[in-house]
């Protein structure tokens, strides 16, 4: 079954115009952040908030990377980081 099925949703954010405007549950359960702690974030800012330097390579990444972010709690967690520009 595939990870991102309704049953099994992957924890993610969506990034428009650099700023966070969606944020999963499995993302809040992941990290320990409420939503609106996340919400109206630049993704540089995001990135201090995380404590990872994903942001250094952010317009670098052209499809996905592995990267560590910590927890509300300060827990480290490998995830991985991928872009999908949309096109309207």
């Amino acid at each position: 079954m595939p990870l991102n099925s309704k049953n099994n949703p992957k924890p993610s954010i969506t990034i428009s115009n650099e700023i966070v405007i969606k944020v999963t549950e499995e993302f809040v359960d992941l990290t320990g952040y409420y939503k609106e702690e996340l919400l109206g974030k630049s993704y540089k800012e995001l990135s201090k908030t995380l404590k990872s330097n994903f942001f250094d390579k952010f317009e670098s990444i052209s499809d996905e990377m592995s990267v560590y972010i910590f927890t509300k709690s300060l827990e480290p967690r490998e995830v991985i980081i991928s872009k999908k520009i949309d096109h309207v």
